[in-house]
């Protein structure tokens, strides 16, 4: 049913049971998605993992007339919509923007003269986008017990890029896209943005998840894209449901309007199950906790947002949450001399910043305790510019870092295409600007057409040239603005197509200031002309480009008897011919090494989980630039991102992903790496070595620590090796390398040790009595002659801590006989809080009991209270688990089926100590008569 209103939505929920057999929905809006998406997007920056500037070459049609050429495309976050979502399956569009990059389009049919029909220079803003279908999907994190909801673009079809100008050409450079994306060593195919972490057994405990993407009903559509705004709706069996619920033919849209139009849609809502709700931690963050999201962002809900129709329902939001600061702006773009003020999302005080372009890092603006400023225009390197600007969220040497992307372009704003070339009789153009505000188009010098501003969508305008017989060649600028800030375009528009070849047709870009030759590829030409900028040699073809281009295009112009043609040259108006130096890359290495995190460190638990830290370092020589001047480049993060680790047969160690806690169980890997610590202790070691940690960057150095598993118990010793700008590979222990032994380093995987209570501390002469009630004690009988007592039970660790626990079972009971009529009866839970990432949310306090008791407990027969609170002041310490006996004499006796399958059975764990080791324990009933008093502790 569509519903828009808050009122209406409670209305309907009123109706009675909306879960469809689902323990729990949770819905969450198109932009909020979008933001997530594009947090995780910006934290893979972090490390090197990116996805790297796509460039080639292809034909757009199927004569192959046009030629595309792609050069240095940079996709930005995939972006969710659901126009065409059904609400039954997870079938969603995505959408990547082209963000960066150039693009042009030659004619190359047979029998005429190959020439340029338009170029593109890409920013961020101009609506350009490789889009898609996907299907949203639910799939297991190897080497964790998580779950991650992640879009398939490795499944993607029916690709569509509107860059190109007709159906047929969007498709075609949709899949040549889409095909240079996912050949891409960085590429994941799974693209994972939220991650399901349970934290208990309890009814809460999410064991399934099934995505369904819906559609907003008609005029419920909020946000950026109302026509495009949907819901992810995540359908979620809890545990203590054998099966999960239906897939209905029309879900209840949950993402009500806040009220006023300006506020928008909620863009969270929690739909719990009425018997579940009863278990429900305070505003469901027993739930919430085991959803981790990218950036620390958190489900943000309030009391007053809280209802009970019938099941549960909350209202509320996705934001960025307290435990982690992002970096923002996390994705912009500015011009030439403009400056950018980078701030944390919270109150955080952000150190080592740091700006490198990506593939050549001197060309980026300089940086100043979060002030960016871009080079002034005549002092640019290039057209434009990706780059990735960072800082550390403490001074600690391995302090997280934060990252934002950054694209610059040599004016504020752009105008697609950059460059057009007409003939007489062809259609109008249509400009599209990355302009936002009070925009204004104007064509500047001798109008020559009309230039009319699109009234519906400002940013864009049409051109229709004036027909013209003379010259051979005329020259439109056109101009955008907002306030001070430009862009500008070029119309070439010819008399007549031209019949003869001009070699080269088409030179994207020329140094200021530099020469090229051009030639007919029959005859001499008579004579050479150029339109715009620059100066030709009339004889020899020869063009000198000027020093400080003042437009977009040259247009050179062969004559020969009766006949001309024509080649096109572009500038770019800020670039100097001094700043190129800036792109010249390093020459030698000065060092390339491997350390050990702390000297005394080199070994590793052979469990898969634990870490060792190898610090690389990279060093390149100072050199002499084109300028003449001495100069440092350090390699550049392009060149980080092809790093590995090489085992003594040269063969490549596997990095991890970011999601994965250790090398998967079942893997045959037997080491592994990973660029991001984890959240398990280092091997403790002897002595006091002083950690080095990864430095901050220095004049020819980039500093980096690669994080080591081991599933096996070996010596083990490991060199590096990265591809440099020139394609060749660089290695850490080689003859090139000028301190080759100080490029490797040796490891040790160490056993485990055998199965053992010993790194165990079980209180073995009981627990200790905190709540009794309605009784008294006797001097040997401390539990028979009360009606109610808990008792707490805590099992710490001898050496070790706890990290991580997985139950098979988290509660056991027995009665104090099988008989139909007993009511007494003695049932467990659990309190532990784990170790988790920093991103994850914090969770709830409190007892936790195995979902079967909890049900059990709240059937009508039985209606029993479980009670969540700690008594007293007790808790469990750091890294131990409390287990909680309680004694009761009003539960009455239910016969040994269902329930009973899980909780007559022993309370079976797995600990996951703070070295990622695993240790496979259970806790029983004792004994004898009174066994259901006492507790034991045992190996599986």
């Amino acid at each position: 049913m569509a519903t828009h209103s808050k009122h209406e939505l409670l209305d309907v929920l009123k109706q009675g049971d909306a879960m469809h057999g689902w323990g729990a929905m949770f819905a969450l809006g198109r932009d909020a998605v979008n933001a997530l998406l594009e947090a995780r997007f910006i934290e893979r920056f972090r490390n090197q993992d990116f996805i790297e500037p796509i460039s080639g070459e292809y034909y757009g049609d199927a004569q192959s007339t046009e030629l595309v050429v792609l050069d240095g495309l940079m996709l930005g976050p995939p972006a969710l919509s659901f126009e065409k979502a059904s609400g039954r399956t997870s079938t969603v569009t995505v959408a990547m923007e082209l963000i960066a990059g150039r693009c042009s389009a030659q004619e190359q049919s047979p029998g005429s003269a190959s020439r340029l029909r338009r170029s593109h220079e890409l920013t961020q803003g101009m609506g350009y986008t490789l889009q898609m279908t996907a299907k949203l999907v639910v799939v297991p994190v190897p080497g964790s017990n998580q779950q991650q909801l992640a879009i398939d673009v490795g499944q993607a079809t029916d690709p569509f890029c509107n860059l190109a100008v007709t159906d047929q050409a969007a498709r075609k450079m949709g899949q040549f896209i889409l095909e240079r994306l996912q050949q891409q060593p960085a590429f994941e195919p799974l693209f994972g943005f939220i991650n399901f972490s349970p934290i208990a057994n309890d009814v809460l405990r999410i064991d399934r998840v099934d995505p369904i993407a819906q559609k907003a009903p008609e005029g419920a559509g909020q946000g950026s894209q109302p026509q495009a705004d949907g819901a992810v709706l995540l359908l979620m069996q809890l545990r203590g449901e054998s099966d999960a619920g239906s897939i209905a033919d029309a879900f209840t849209y949950l993402l009500p309007s806040k009220g006023a139009p300006e506020q928008g849609n909620y863009s969270a809502t929690l739909l719990l199950g009425k018997l579940r709700a009863e278990y429900s931690t305070f505003l469901a963050s027993g739930l919430l906790a085991q959803l981790i999201m990218p950036e620390g962002y958190v489900v943000q809900f309030t009391e007053e947002e809280e209802f009970d129709p019938h099941d549960k329902v909350l209202f509320g939001d996705i934001g960025p949450g307290t435990a982690t600061c992002q970096l923002l702006p996390a994705l912009s773009h500015i011009g030439a001399g403009q400056a950018l003020s980078y701030q944390a999302s919270d109150d955080s005080v952000l150190h080592d910043w740091q700006a490198h372009e990506i593939a050549s890092p001197r060309a980026a603006g300089t940086i100043n305790n979060g002030a960016y400023a871009a080079r002034p225009s005549g002092e640019l390197p290039s057209a434009q510019r990706v780059v990735v600007v960072s800082a550390k969220v403490s001074e600690e040497a391995d302090a997280a870092t934060r990252s934002a992307l950054l694209v610059e372009s040599s004016e504020p704003l752009s105008i697609s295409p950059r460059v057009v070339v007409w003939y007489s009789g062809q259609d109008a153009i249509t400009f599209t600007s990355n302009a936002a505000g009070n925009i204004e188009w104007k064509p500047l010098g001798e109008k020559m057409g009309e230039l009319v501003k699109d009234a519906y969508a400002p940013q864009r305008a049409v051109f229709t040239p004036d027909e013209g017989s003379v010259p051979l060649v005329r020259l439109q600028r056109v101009e955008v603005s907002v306030g001070e800030a430009k862009g500008h375009a070029t119309v070439v528009m010819l008399r007549t197509a031209p019949r003869l070849q001009v070699a080269p047709h088409y030179v994207p870009t020329l140094a200021p200031g530099s020469t090229q030759l051009f030639a007919l590829d029959d005859d001499p030409a008579d004579r050479w002309e150029v339109f715009g900028p620059g100066n030709i040699d009339e004889l020899s073809g020869e063009y000198h480009a000027p020093d400080q281009p003042d437009a977009e295009v040259s247009v050179i112009a062969a004559f020969s008897g009766p006949f001309a043609g024509v080649a096109i040259v572009e500038h770019y108006a800020g670039v100097s011919a001094q700043a190129l130096a800036l792109l010249d890359r390093w020459k030698a290495l000065t060092e390339f090494s491997l350390s050990l995190n702390n000297k005394n460190r080199n070994v590793v638990f052979a469990n898969g989980y634990q870490q060792v830290g190898i610090d690389i370092v990279i060093g390149t020589h100072n050199f002499t630039d084109s300028n003449g001047e001495d100069v440092w480049d350090p390699v550049s993060n392009s060149e980080l991102a092809t790093l590995v680790l090489l085992d003594e047969l040269g063969d490549e160690i596997p990095y991890l992903t970011d999601d994965q806690h250790g090398i998967p169980r079942d893997s045959s890997e037997k080491w592994a790496a990973k660029k991001k610590r984890n959240h398990f202790d280092y091997y403790p070691v002897g002595g006091s070595a002083g950690e080095a940690g990864v430095q901050g960057d220095e004049e020819g150095r980039r500093y980096l620590t690669v994080y080591v598993h081991s599933k096996v118990a070996e010596v083990a010793r490991f060199t590096a090796k990265f591809q440099a700008y020139d394609r060749s590979w660089k290695y850490s222990y080689s003859e090139d390398n000028p301190d080759k032994e100080k490029g490797k380093v040796e490891l040790e995987g160490i056993k485990l040790p055998l199965p053992s209570l010993t790194p165990f501390l079980w209180p073995t002469s009981g627990g200790k009595r905190v709540f009794e009630e309605d009784g008294f004690n006797t001097a040997t009988d401390t539990f028979n002659y009360w009606h109610r007592t808990t008792d707490y039970w805590a099992l710490s660790g001898n050496g070790i801590q706890f990290v991580e626990m997985d139950f098979e079972s988290a509660s056991m009971i027995r009665w104090e006989s099988e008989q139909l009529a007993e009511s007494f009866a003695s049932y467990t839970g659990i309190a532990f809080k784990p170790r988790r990432p920093e991103d994850a949310p914090l969770t709830p306090e409190g007892v936790q009991y195995q979902a079967e008791l909890q049900l059990l407990a709240r059937e009508p027969d039985i209606q029993v209270a479980l009670d969540p609170e700690f008594k007293n002041q007790d808790r469990p310490s750091a890294g131990a688990m409390l287990i909680t006996l309680d004694r009761v004499s009003n539960f009455k006796y239910w016969s040994p089926v269902k329930y009973r399958v899980t909780l007559d059975e022993a309370m079976k764990f797995t600990v996951t100590d703070n070295y990622g080791t695993t240790h496979k324990l259970k806790i029983l009933f004792g004994g004898g008569a009174n066994g259901r008093s006492y507790l034991e502790l045992a190996l599986q």
